[in-house]
């Protein structure tokens, strides 16, 4: 499903994105609230199981820990509108986090990526999702609670495209694996920093195919020059 806020690919078995993908500029942030709405995706197909909020209501006390829904775009990151931000809070947009990892380091690292967005000077383009299976919300068989969540951040200065990378030293790349477990709220977001290599190994994906191969290599591999 393809929206002015993300990109996301919607995974029916999981009830979950196999990935979202978006970008973060100066221009996406503005006054509005949190509408708190999750709802169904209008753009999914009608054959598809139907997921509310009563889908995500007691599983962190079945589970034992708490249990988030978790944005992959960031509620904040989409506050120029009220749709902007309303879009944010389609399932298609979630996934099942321990609540220590989505208000631990995962909110760390989606703060500092979206302060150079905001007020850095940077345009960041994000893909994130999930990986692995950790049984499902309530054990009902809808929602699959991942192992661990992964991300990866593309930061260019404001108003620079694919075209203005020339050498891996004109794009930072950042790309971190979190355990989507409970314990982990007070761990900095840098320890689970990791190559884009490690996370299409887990996932399958080959995520910076756009860039030149000889950059691609070097980033991905996080083997650039010092």
């Amino acid at each position: 499903v393809r929206y002015p806020q993300y990109t996301a690919s919607y995974n029916p078995n999981r009830g979950s994105p196999n990935w979202v993908s978006y970008v973060l500029d100066a221009t996406d942030y503005g006054p509005e609230d949190r509408c708190n709405c999750f709802t169904m995706d209008p753009a999914l197909p009608a054959s598809f199981t139907h997921l509310t909020t009563a889908d995500y209501t007691g599983a962190g006390a079945f589970a034992g820990y708490g249990i988030d829904r978790g944005h992959m775009t960031r509620s904040f990151d989409r506050t120029a509108a009220s749709l902007d931000n309303a879009v944010t809070y389609y399932f298609t947009n979630v996934v099942p986090q321990a609540a220590d990892l989505n208000q631990g380091p995962w909110a760390l690292m989606e703060d500092d990526l979206g302060d150079m967005a905001r007020t850095g000077g940077k345009d960041v383009f994000v893909i994130a999702g999930p990986a692995g299976n950790k049984g499902t919300l309530k054990n009902e068989g809808k929602v699959v609670i991942p192992t661990s969540t992964w991300k990866v951040a593309v930061i260019l200065p404001q108003g620079h495209h694919l075209s203005d990378v020339h050498s891996p030293d004109d794009v930072q790349i950042i790309a971190v694996i979190m355990p989507n477990d409970p314990g982990v709220r007070n761990v900095p977001w840098q320890t689970y920093q990791t190559t884009v290599d490690a996370i299409e190994q887990l996932t399958g994906y080959d995520l910076l195919a756009l860039l030149p191969d000889d950059i691609e290599r070097a980033v991905e591999s996080n083997t650039r020059p010092p």
